[in-house]
């Protein structure tokens, strides 16, 4: 999922606890079928199973979470 969020939710997508890292694995982005530019996404935090993308300037979210 790539979207603009409203900037009142924004902060409940950036996960509590965990600290950002410089970069992450953004292949699965170009298989996504919107017209948002992703990048201005410099904010990623991996999970287990999940990885979120911020753009604090744009109010932009990339969300992927998978089962195994």
């Amino acid at each position: 999922m790539l979207a603009r969020v409203p900037p009142r939710e924004f902060d409940g997508w950036v996960p509590a606890g965990i600290a950002p890292v410089n970069a992450a694995d953004t292949t699965w982005l170009e298989s996504v079928p919107v017209t948002i530019d992703s990048a201005g996404i410099t904010e990623w935090y991996l999970e287990p199973d999940r990885v979120i993308g911020i753009d604090r300037k744009r109010v932009v979210v990339a969300y992927r979470s998978w089962a195994h």
